[in-house]
């Protein structure tokens, strides 16, 4: 128990990366989404945009689901999980942390309904 407490802790102090410079990151890509597309574009169009804006796309456009209710896309701020962030999703704990990716969904036709 004592070292399952210790490593815990370890991941907690050191495993958290840098705070400020991650917030940065984040911010900035949200800042290059929200001033390069908007709801109601096409989810495709959006994507090279994003890209020739220097984001990467991690997924999609595509349907999450075989019902093929909606497109999604999920965008790349280019922040990589830190320690705590990986420990708390091994073992299923949901994190209050900021997304460090975005989510793009639209309509089967590529109509662009919400960007988070």
């Amino acid at each position: 128990m004592l070292r399952k407490l210790a490593i815990l802790l370890f991941l907690a102090i050191f495993g958290s990366g840098c705070g400020q410079k991650r917030d940065i990151a984040i911010e900035k890509g949200r800042e290059t989404v929200a001033s390069s597309i908007e709801i109601g574009d096409d989810i495709f169009s959006a994507k090279k945009k994003l890209e020739e804006a220097g984001l990467s796309i991690k997924y999609g456009p595509d349907f999450p689901t075989k019902s093929e209710k909606y497109l999604m896309m999920i965008v790349d701020y280019g922040v990589r999980p830190n320690g705590l962030e990986t420990f708390k999703y091994t073992v299923g704990i949901e994190g209050n942390d900021e997304p460090i990716t975005g989510v793009i969904k639209a309509t089967p036709e590529g109509e662009i309904t919400s960007i988070e």
